[in-house]
């Protein structure tokens, strides 16, 4: 059964860095979370003796933070999780189990050195030892997704340090892969989609307000045009469609006129040629 830990308590030197940020010099960078299994006195538990906390008593792990979330106008909910196995190598984090009896959140001064980082804050348990930390089984990894709740100046001035290969806890996992899960069926459905037919292209057309007054017909590919005109200089002589001269001054400034548009209708052409043969 999980063991109660009593409210977190800002330490003096999370109060100076506060105190900074609130005068604007600088803002909060969280950068960790550590665990350690120090045991406090009920004289040590006291909000003065937490507050001149510089460190945990008895440090056993740091773990990266993995996400943080206004939770008031004034205070953020900082999220880690608390494993015995690295999820990223596989690697066990602990070589002995202990009772994790404090917590402490860890901030500097943003985009700092590393020798600005304090203890921010601090948390003991309420009895005598916390949740046990095992070591890692080689099957079935111990994790406590742990939230932790922290007193700022303003929430939107407040940022978290996410070091390369941090943590991911299970709901963003999830989120993840469900977000895969609707791209992999829309793949899916695309892969049985074949070519656009007439009928598709001249409904979207209509749809987007155009004209619909397209012929039923196929219409005349380049090739065929050339072949006909290779065939017959003088071809469509006489009608009373496109003129000779027309088409022989598009062909000759653009020898492969057509290409990538309709063409001229079977209908048309159809319709030269015969005249051509009268």
């Amino acid at each position: 059964m999980p063991q109660p830990f009593r409210n977190a308590v800002i330490t003096d030197n999370g109060a100076k860095l506060l105190n900074r940020a609130q005068a604007g010099e600088t803002k909060i960078q969280f950068t960790r979370m550590k665990t350690g299994n120090g045991i406090y006195t009920d004289d040590e538990k006291t909000l003065a003796a937490l507050q001149g906390q510089a460190e945990l008593k008895s440090q056993k792990n740091s773990f990266p933070l993995s996400g943080i979330e206004i939770f008031t106008d004034k205070s953020v909910k900082v999220t880690a999780l608390i494993t015995n196995q690295d999820p990223n190598t596989g690697e066990a984090l602990i070589e002995a189990g202990y009772y994790i009896n404090e917590i402490g959140l860890y901030a500097k001064e943003k985009d700092a050195g590393d020798e600005t980082e304090v203890l921010y804050s601090i948390a003991v348990t309420a009895g005598e030892n916390g949740d046990y930390m095992p070591i890692y089984n080689g099957f079935n990894p111990a994790e406590i997704i742990q939230e932790y709740y922290v007193t700022v100046n303003n929430s939107a001035e407040v940022v978290i340090q996410k070091a390369t290969g941090a943590f991911a806890l299970a709901d963003d996992l999830q989120e993840v892969i469900s977000k895969v899960q609707v791209i992999e069926k829309r793949i899916e459905a695309l892969e049985g989609v074949g070519e656009i037919t007439e009928t598709e292209i001249l409904e979207w057309y209509g749809q987007m307000g155009g004209s619909t007054d397209i012929p039923e017909e196929d219409y005349i590919t380049e090739a065929e045009i050339d072949e006909m005109y290779d065939a017959n200089p003088d071809y469509s002589a006489g009608d009373t469609g496109i003129p000779d001269g027309e088409i022989d001054e598009m062909y000759q400034e653009n020898p492969d006129y057509g290409e990538g548009d309709t063409g001229i209708p079977d209908s048309e052409i159809d319709e030269m040629y015969k005249e051509g043969q009268a």
